[in-house]
């Protein structure tokens, strides 16, 4: 598993993209988290906390 964090390019929000060893691939909220700092276990998917964000509409695959 391995991936980085960058801004959305649709909404410029802070992402992290990961890439899993079985090809897939999840976008999650990299630096808020339902109002508070983002911890490994609570992450949350960048499609959920960003509803109106393209993101997915632009990348395809799942945000």
């Amino acid at each position: 598993m391995h991936g980085w964090s960058k801004d959305c390019d649709a909404c410029g929000k802070p992402i992290y993209i990961q890439h899993k060893d079985d090809g897939s691939t999840r976008v999650y909220s990299a630096l808020e988290s339902k109002g508070g700092k983002s911890k490994w276990k609570n992450w949350v998917k960048h499609s959920e906390a960003e509803p109106d964000c393209e993101y997915q509409y632009q990348h395809g695959g799942e945000a």
